[in-house]
C-alpha cells in the first residue's frame, strides 16, 4: 500500500508544481497582452491530465484501505470531494475556444489557480490523518 501511496503524494506534488507554472505564465500572458499559443493550451492540457491522473491513483489507493477494512475518517471523504471538484474545475478549459486571447488568458489563470487552492485545501483537510 505504500507504493501507491508514493505514486499518490508525487503526482501531488508534480500536480502542484504544474499548477503553480501555469498560473504563473497565464498571469504573466494575460498582464502583458500576450497571443494564446498552442504551448498554453497544452500546458493547461498537462495540468487537467495530471489533475485525473491523480485522481485515478487515489482512486487505487482508497481501494487498497477498503480491501484492508480501514474505515475512513470524515477528513479523508472531504478531502476526495474536493479533489473531485478540482478536477471537474479543471476540464472546463474547453469551453473557452471561442473567446480573446486575454480572455482564455484570464479564464485558465483564474481557473488554473481556483484548481491549486482546492488541491491545497483538500490537502489540508487530510492532514496527517
Amino acid at each position: 500500500m505504500s507504493d501507491i501511496r508514493t505514486i499518490h503524494g508525487l503526482l501531488g506534488s508534480v500536480t502542484l508544481l504544474v499548477g503553480v507554472f501555469a498560473v504563473f505564465l497565464f498571469a504573466v500572458a494575460w498582464m502583458g497582452k500576450r497571443a494564446y499559443t498552442g504551448f498554453h493550451h497544452g500546458l493547461f492540457g498537462v495540468f487537467a491530465w495530471l489533475l485525473i491522473l491523480q485522481g485515478v491513483s487515489g482512486a487505487f489507493y482508497l481501494a487498497r484501505f477498503f480491501s484492508s477494512g480501514v474505515e475512513l475518517v470524515p477528513s479523508a471523504w472531504a478531502h476526495l470531494g474536493v479533489s473531485a471538484l478540482a478536477v471537474t474545475l479543471a476540464q472546463t478549459y474547453r469551453a473557452w475556444t471561442n473567446q480573446s486571447d486575454a480572455e482564455k488568458h484570464r479564464n485558465l489563470c483564474l481557473t488554473a489557480l481556483a484548481s491549486v487552492a482546492l488541491s491545497v485545501f483538500g490537502m489540508m483537510l487530510l492532514g496527517r490523518s
